[in-house]
């Protein structure tokens, strides 16, 4: 147990409440086709043109659960330790995006309990004219 308690203070240290971690995205029509092939979801509001205009829309609509593969990578990639893993994500739409979008997450670091080795982020998505497109929270786990 100790060995567990010497890793936790090791990578607590490496950030604290208030540090602020980016990842931006450009939404592309490539990300969509393939996200389609992944998931398995072809609702024609995410794959066809004229059938998301019909519906009052200026184009195809990106899949929100894109946003939750900017969590995964910000989580594997943009933090200052690897040692960890998501255990609870809560995202929150706020408004559309569509294809060309630039989207910037940001996760602003709100709870860190040394004794479970949890970690709490907020989390804001923005797109280029700096709209709020999304939010949530996010906990990750030391292992």
């Amino acid at each position: 147990m100790v060995e567990v308690l010497k890793v936790y203070n090791k990578t607590m240290n490496t950030i604290k409440e208030g540090d602020i971690f980016y990842r931006t995205i450009e939404i592309t029509s490539q990300i969509m086709e393939t996200f389609a092939v992944i998931s398995g979801d072809y609702n024609p509001i995410h794959v066809d043109e004229v059938f998301a205009k019909n519906m009052g829309f200026k184009g195809r609509v990106v899949y929100g659960n894109i946003l939750g593969l900017l969590v995964s990578a910000l989580v594997g990639e943009g933090l200052p330790m690897k040692e960890v893993m998501i255990i609870s994500e809560q995202l929150n739409f706020k408004s559309i995006i569509y294809i060309g979008d630039i989207i910037r997450l940001s996760a602003t670091v709100s709870t860190i309990s040394e004794a479970t080795g949890v970690i709490e982020l907020k989390l804001n998505f923005l797109n280029n004219s700096e709209d709020k497109v999304a939010n949530g929270k996010l906990q990750i786990k030391l292992i």
